[in-house]
């Protein structure tokens, strides 16, 4: 309670303070504090009670000048809300942390200035100054330096405590004991690079280092090789015709003609020869009447006379084309040309096939073109035989009639199938499914509960994506299809609907959207049961 102090009026006897019960009963109030605080006997010696000061941090227990003695403690001393303590082990409690006897954190000197980095770990270089005691290093570990960087290195063997070694001036027979032999080969882990012996002023193999080259074969020591002075020799030999060469016949008998020698071509019977001044030969015989006929020993194949673009029997035929010609001037109708198979000569046994195909191609394949200038009828088969093209044969009919057409073997119902990415509940993503360009779209089937849209071209699914349920899609909205099923379920489209792809380049994509409707996280497979109507 704060003190209450009595109001003694502007004046005595004016009437306008506290009335005398008023004012007692705060004489009251005031002694019954003090009595409720019960600061013990009359010397003061001991307190009865707590001491609270009127106002949280105003007034302090002794000064500068006027200090306590001893402070007895039972419990704990609260120091800005920290709580200091002693352990029943004697251990020094700030804050519940035990103090141990190690000292953590920086270390600061009276100035202020940083000597121990305890964030870092470091000692400030700069503060250490002066000469330091005497310290035994001898536990030290982990302490590296530059050699460079220790003074008063020892300038001897000795020195360093080296006792291994053979100092400069020492009688090798006294060191070494009287084993006087050491050869370089006795030395263990020799390098094995110039660069490995320090050696800076080695030759660095470059021929352009060398100095003092010679400049003869001989110089080099070649013995192998010709001397500028005889490759001249032997030119002008042969320019002057001075020179040895060998010549033969039929009969392989080698003849050498000496340098100096004269060659002479002499004609047989009814042959003649004659040289010029340059050194041509003319030979002159009876003549001769170059008949097929009058050649004797001649092939009888194609390889023999070394022909390689005729068509040999068994052959594949090469070459651009093959045509019928003519029967002879004046003939106006051409020639049929006719390619069948081979006959059949034995019994139950079929005739040869005849197979036209273009040449193969790095990139494509050669086309077979059948009456590509032809303005009449071009006939393929008769009575009833069939013309065959296998599977995936491109037939073009552009610009031609087709009249009398019958065609089986149309195309068969297929299933396209995509499966989503895991959706969440009520969430929706787009699908492509790998279709056709044109399609008849007969069912549409999910493995759970979901809304499916088909589309024209990705464009149109992404502009109607926002699209609720229940609500129409514009006229031009791109939509091919839309079903919600409640499961596992399959909608008939009834009836069938026609659906294509749409892109400035058909391909055979079939853009959807898919919404799960299962209630949980999940894929959607969908299915559909359509047939191809484009190629």
């Amino acid at each position: 309670m704060a003190r209450q102090t009595i109001d003694l009026g502007t004046s005595a006897n004016k009437g306008d303070g506290d009335p005398l019960r008023v004012a007692f009963d705060k004489v009251n109030d005031n002694f019954s504090e003090l009595y409720a605080r019960d600061l013990g006997s009359d010397s003061g010696s001991s307190v009865g009670g707590n001491l609270i000061p009127e106002a949280d941090g105003s007034f302090d227990l002794g000064s500068e000048t006027y200090r306590f003695g001893d402070v007895y403690i039972k419990d704990f001393l609260y120091i800005n809300n920290t709580r200091l303590e002693v352990d029943s082990n004697g251990n020094l409690r700030v804050g519940g942390q035990m103090i141990s006897n190690d000292v953590q954190g920086s270390v600061f000197a009276d100035d202020s200035t940083l000597m121990v980095d305890g964030v870092n770990g470091t000692l400030n270089a700069t503060t250490l100054v002066g000469a330091l005691p005497a310290i035994d290093g001898s536990a030290l570990t982990g302490i590296t330096t530059a050699f460079s960087n220790i003074t008063s290195k020892p300038t001897t063997i000795a020195g360093y405590g080296i006792t291994d070694a053979l100092a400069l001036g020492t009688s090798a027979t006294t060191a070494l004991a009287g084993d006087t032999t050491f050869s370089f080969a006795d030395i263990t882990s020799k390098p094995t690079t110039i660069a490995g012996y320090g050696i800076s002023d080695a030759f660095d193999g470059v021929f352009a280092s060398l100095t003092s080259k010679p400049t003869t074969i001989a110089g080099f020591g070649i013995t192998d090789a010709y001397t500028k002075t005889e490759v001249d020799s032997s030119i002008a030999n042969v320019t002057a015709g001075q020179f040895d060469f060998n010549i033969t016949g039929d009969d392989s008998t080698v003849r050498t003609v000496a340098k100096g020698d004269t060659l002479q071509i002499t004609g047989g019977t009814a042959i003649t020869t004659a040289s010029d001044a340059d050194g041509n030969i003319t030979i002159t015989g009876v003549a001769q009447d170059f008949a097929f006929s009058s050649i004797t020993g001649t092939p009888t194949t194609i390889a023999g006379y070394g022909i390689t673009d005729a068509l040999t029997a068994g052959g594949a035929l090469t070459g651009s084309s093959l045509e019928a010609v003519a029967v002879g001037a004046g003939v106006a109708d051409g020639n049929d040309l006719t390619i069948t198979g081979g006959d059949a000569t034995e019994l139950n046994s079929t005739g040869g096939d005849t197979n036209i195909t273009g040449g193969s191609g790095a990139l494509a394949s050669g086309n077979v073109n059948i009456g590509a200038t032809q303005t009449v009828l071009v006939s393929i088969g008769s009575n009833g035989t069939n013309v065959d093209f296998p599977s995936g044969t491109q037939v073009d009919f552009t610009g031609a009639t087709i009249t009398g057409l019958s065609v089986s073997g149309l195309q068969s119902r297929s299933t396209a199938t995509g499966t989503t990415g895991s959706l969440a509940d009520a969430a929706e993503a787009d699908l492509d499914i790998t279709g056709f360009k044109s399609y008849a779209l007969l069912t549409i089937t999910t493995d759970r509960a979901a809304r499916v849209r088909l589309y024209a071209t990705a464009a149109t699914r992404t502009a109607d994506a926002s699209r609720a349920e229940g609500v129409d899609p514009t006229a031009d909205a791109g939509l091919i299809a839309e079903v919600i099923t409640t499961g596992a379920e399959t909608v008939i489209i009834s009836p069938g609907a026609y659906g294509f792809n749409l892109e400035s380049s058909p391909t055979t994509t079939i853009p959807c959207r898919v919404t799960n409707k299962s209630g949980g996280a999940s894929t959607v497979q969908v299915d559909l049961n359509v047939v191809q109507l484009e190629a």
